[in-house]
């Protein structure tokens, strides 16, 4: 009995392929079409010679020009048509029905055929891909069949799983970590039960024990809240609002000082981490904080500003002056947190600057006062050059300063009466000059002014 040249499930590769076509056999492309199951006695000596050389390649060849691809319809690379046999479809290439089906699509003419789940094997890599997604489809059929029997026990056990951690989202302050762990772990337990319990058949058990979990979730939230109710009005709680804050202004340091706070006990911000934070309505927070901790007398905080504080200093509480929340909190902080101790009126008159320039030009007329016990005064003032010279009248000597710097490096002498210590800093100054020198550099400047103020003049009038 005469042997098949090719299987029927090969005859069919090759006539669906280019590969054949692009042969140069116009023999065997003729056999194949006239025969379903050729025979090598269909064949001269020369065609089976070929054929022995020719056949696996061909083969190989063929099945290189396939690709994976969707099933009409749908995102999936299997289609699974149910279990019943009738409704089943004929594998293209053996004939067999089969009940998943892939599809592979020809590189070269864009045609597409179903193949079984048997025949796909053949197609190497696409084959293991098919086969695998054949085995997740399987699987997860088989857990939405668990998970409507769940829910029939459990009707909302999906949902309750999977916004698990929203409620956390939902509370206004941020929890210590003591209170949020032990809610997340529970979380993860019931999680856990419910995979299982879609991963393979049901038990009893596992259905009770999630049942419990879900019990306990109700428990815990009550106890939460209860502890939300009692905290939410705390002055140094952490809100959702400082908490969206810092993701978005401190985006490099959030866990760090997220962790702070959480593992801080009662979940409260606390001193080591306060000159951190410039939420707005913290800063209102701790600005009550110190104007009701430290002696109005000696200070006060009259407003907020988007990265500290606008102050009043005694003696001088006419004059405000700004300070950032880092440079205040991370010195005094203590004051906000109940806290006592010396207050350092110094470094704070250090690292502060005017506010706006009416409150330096009020220093600038402190300024005076003070010069005049020295025997100094005020020679001259350009706001627009920045600039004040000093008379000197003992030493008839002229001193020059840049007016925003002096001010600012000079407020503690003002502030605290320090007179001889300002006339040292006035005294060493190197930029001075003698009276016939500032005579007459007061005399070219004006010269020059004037000079400019013609050219300016003549280019508006042409």
């Amino acid at each position: 009995m005469s042997k098949n040249v090719f299987t029927k499930k090969e005859r069919n590769k090759l006539l669906f392929s280019e590969t054949l076509k692009r042969s140069n056999l116009p023999w065997l492309v003729e056999i194949l079409n006239n025969k379903n199951t050729p025979k090598y006695t269909d064949l001269n000596a020369e065609q089976r010679q070929t054929l022995s050389e020719l056949r696996s390649e061909l083969l190989n060849n063929s099945i290189d020009e396939w690709i994976i691809t969707k099933a009409p319809g749908t995102k999936h690379l299997t289609l699974n048509l149910g279990p019943k046999e009738q409704e089943w479809m004929k594998c293209q290439l053996c004939g067999t029905k089969n009940r998943y089906i892939h599809f592979i699509k020809n590189k070269f003419t864009e045609i597409t055929i179903n193949v079984g789940s048997d025949c796909i094997e053949e197609f190497g890599e696409i084959g293991r891909a098919a086969q695998k997604d054949k085995r997740r489809l399987i699987s997860n059929q088989n857990k939405n069949r668990r998970l409507v029997k769940l829910l029939e026990i459990i009707p909302d056990a999906r949902s309750r799983v999977e916004k698990w951690d929203g409620f956390l989202n939902e509370i206004d302050i941020i929890l210590p970590s003591r209170i949020e762990e032990a809610y997340k772990k529970l979380g993860i337990k019931a999680e856990k039960l419910f995979k299982s319990i879609l991963n393979k058949n049901q038990s009893e058990k596992e259905v009770q024990a999630l049942k419990k979990v879900f019990q306990e979730q109700i428990e815990y939230k009550e106890k939460i809240l209860k502890y939300v109710n009692v905290n939410k009005n705390r002055t140094f709680v952490m809100t959702k609002e400082i908490d969206d804050w810092l993701k978005v202004n401190k985006t490099n340091d959030y866990i760090r000082i997220s962790e702070v706070v959480k593992g801080s006990g009662n979940g409260f911000i606390i001193p080591e981490i306060a000159h951190e934070i410039n939420e707005p309505s913290f800063l209102k927070t701790i600005a009550n904080q110190y104007n009701r901790n430290i002696d109005n007398n000696i200070l006060k905080i009259e407003r907020i500003t988007n990265n500290g504080f606008v102050i009043s200093v005694f003696p001088l509480l006419n004059i405000y002056l700004e300070i950032s929340n880092r440079i205040f909190t991370k010195k005094y902080s203590n004051f906000a947190f109940g806290e006592k101790s010396k207050f350092d009126v110094e470094f704070l008159l250090l690292n502060s600057q005017c506010y706006r320039n009416t409150d330096r030009n009020k220093l600038v007329d402190e300024l005076k006062k003070i010069l005049s016990s020295m025997g100094m005064k005020i020679a001259s003032i350009d706001t627009k050059k920045n600039r004040i010279d000093i008379e000197c009248i003992d030493l008839k000597k002229y001193f020059r300063f840049d007016l925003e710097k002096f001010v600012e490096s000079n407020k503690q002498c003002l502030y605290l009466y320090r007179p001889y210590e300002l006339k040292t800093e006035i005294l060493k100054n190197s930029n001075s000059f003698s009276q016939w020198e500032y005579k007459n550099l007061i005399k070219r400047e004006k010269e020059i002014q004037e000079a400019y103020q013609d050219d300016m003049n003549r280019k508006r009038n042409k």
